[in-house]
């Protein structure tokens, strides 16, 4: 069983990992040293692994090497059987042949999740922008945006459930996502008050900011190449909500400020999910 295992993830590593040679992968190989993975490559293999056996790893499994792997994995998945008097595993009875691969509900969670997210994050965009050419905030903008801030907010607490590659864009994203369903509500139960609206932009646009800037943190730990980029947008957009919260408490008007903010934190919620939600490992094998 420990051969047919190491072979299966022999195949499993350059499937979920392209840019990784498994050649000479043998049983003593460190995953570090001898085949360069690095700790997003282990995230990305681990995830792969779960889609593939139908299991859930530790916070934090020690493995160094293929055999300290396949150890953790032998325990967790069921081991073949054959019917008496027959040499032959069981069919399918779904008819789909061994090994087929099929996509889970999880990955197709994770899919939901991004696109939603990606389209409330767009309708942000264009909130501000219409803050920013309209002039200023009506009982019908106010409408619109508690609509938008309760998608968003829904789309961020689906994401955080979900299980995706990286598990990184959605994961804090389960109190910020809670905070915009309550505003939206707000916006729609409360009378219209351009200062209260304002406010409550304002503090969503630096708590999101701030929540991108620990994204962005821990996507230099898993040593995505692009993380300058999330946190120069994730600085931005704090510094830009800081900015437009003091103008208003100073009883000025930041009208074009905040419009901008939610603009940009808009872009920036559509860049952080296209470029950390990946479902690309997400597909099971049927194993019978």
């Amino acid at each position: 069983m420990r051969e047919k295992l190491f072979e299966e993830l022999k195949a499993l590593v350059p499937e979920a990992l392209p840019d990784i040679d498994t050649a000479k992968m043998t049983m003593t190989s460190n995953f570090k040293e001898d085949l360069g993975l690095d700790s997003l490559n282990m995230v990305v293999l681990a995830v792969a692994i779960e889609n593939k056996y139908g299991f859930r790893f530790d916070a934090t499994p020690k493995m160094d090497t293929v055999s300290d792997l396949i150890d953790y994995i032998l325990p967790r998945i069921p081991q073949p059987s054959t019917p008496a008097g027959t040499g032959t595993a069981p069919q399918a009875e779904s008819g789909t042949p061994t090994g087929e691969a099929e996509e889970t509900p999880a990955v197709r969670l994770v899919r939901s999740a991004k696109i939603i997210h990606i389209v409330a994050s767009a309708l942000l965009l264009l909130s501000g922008i219409f803050v920013c050419i309209w002039g200023g905030y009506t009982t019908v903008v106010q409408w619109l945006v508690g609509a938008i801030f309760i998608l968003m907010g829904a789309a961020s607490m689906l994401g955080y459930f979900s299980n995706d590659l990286y598990r990184l864009a959605f994961n804090h994203d389960l109190a910020i996502g809670a905070f915009s369903v309550i505003f939206g509500g707000m916006c729609w139960l409360l009378p219209y008050d351009t200062t209260t609206l304002t406010y409550a932009v304002c503090i969503y646009v630096i708590l999101d900011g701030f929540t991108k800037l620990q994204v962005a943190i821990e996507a230099k730990t898993f040593g995505m190449q692009r993380w300058h980029f999330m946190l120069g947008t994730a600085i931005l957009v704090v510094g830009m909500g800081i900015v437009a919260f003091i103008i208003l408490i100073c009883r000025a008007e930041p009208r074009l400020l905040t419009g901008l903010a939610l603009s940009v934190d808009g872009a920036e919620n559509i860049w952080n999910t296209v470029y950390t939600v990946k479902v690309k490992a997400g597909r099971a094998v049927r194993h019978d």
